[in-house]
């Protein structure tokens, strides 16, 4: 298990700047999603990098991989809820581009971080 600080990790660094960008794109979002959408997209974006850290608490491999599929499942739920809000026009095409390539990419590195993790177990 790495002694690195979850602080450290890319992942978790990315996964911050991509729930501030949520807060910021959701706060535009009509006042009548406040406690559905807007609720729901920032909980998840929270999960992300919450998940990202108490896996990196944890004290195996297979405990951090664990909890690395859990932020790795928010993120699908973000994806699904932006395509939502792009169709609703809460964000624009392009709005909706960025933050897909963003997340996508989290969601590469978070898998490169479980086969690590997977590889580490197995030694």
């Amino acid at each position: 298990m790495s002694e690195k600080r979850f602080e450290e990790l890319w992942d978790w660094q990315e996964a911050e700047n991509l729930a501030l960008e949520i807060y910021q794109v959701t706060s535009r979002f009509p006042s009548e999603e406040r406690y559905i959408l807007v609720s729901q997209l920032r909980r998840a974006a929270i999960s992300v990098f919450s998940n990202i850290a108490e896996g990196c608490g944890r004290g195996t491999d297979k405990d951090y991989s664990r909890f690395l599929i859990q932020a790795r499942g928010s993120i699908q739920e973000i994806l699904a809820q932006l395509h939502f809000s792009k169709i609703k026009k809460y964000i624009s095409d392009d709005e909706y581009k960025i933050l897909y390539q963003r997340y996508n990419k989290l969601a590469a590195g978070i898998n490169n971080h479980i086969g690590f993790l997977r590889t580490q177990e197995k030694e």
